[in-house]
């Protein structure tokens, strides 16, 4: 609603635009997950079509409440999340080995809560997206 009613996306002009989304609808179908993040990219490539988008893969989670299937969920997002990427107006990168090899969340990584990262979950994101923010800002 905001990209498309709230003005988020107007008077701007990035050069590239880093996109992490879907995390708090994971319970959810993943295909309806995998369609509204489509959506929202589709509606900011429609509105910034100079913008390249870096699209992030969900990162893991390891909330206490979340049940076996949220990490199948994530899987399932990622896999048609990853069928986006263009190879230059839009590129996808997934994360989620470097945040949790073996898909485990750690206390070193994230925070109490499983979901958000702490200062070392922050540095292995900033890494990770490095190298590819650089080549689509060239």
């Amino acid at each position: 609603w905001r990209i498309t009613n709230g003005g988020e996306l107007d008077r701007i002009d990035p050069k590239v635009m880093v996109l992490l989304i879907g995390t708090n609808n994971i319970a959810g179908d993943p295909k309806a997950v995998a369609f509204a993040v489509t959506k929202i990219l589709t509606t900011i490539r429609e509105k910034l079509p100079k913008t390249k988008v870096l699209l992030l893969a969900i990162f893991p989670r390891g909330k206490s409440s979340d049940a076996p299937k949220i990490m199948e969920n994530v899987k399932a997002v990622n896999a048609d999340l990853a069928k986006l990427d263009d190879g230059k107006n839009v590129r996808f990168l997934d994360l989620g080995e470097k945040l949790a090899p073996g898909g485990t969340v750690t206390p070193e990584v994230f925070s109490d809560d499983g979901v958000h990262l702490k200062e070392k979950g922050y540095q292995i994101w900033a890494d990770g997206i490095g190298p590819m923010l650089k080549t689509m800002m060239e």
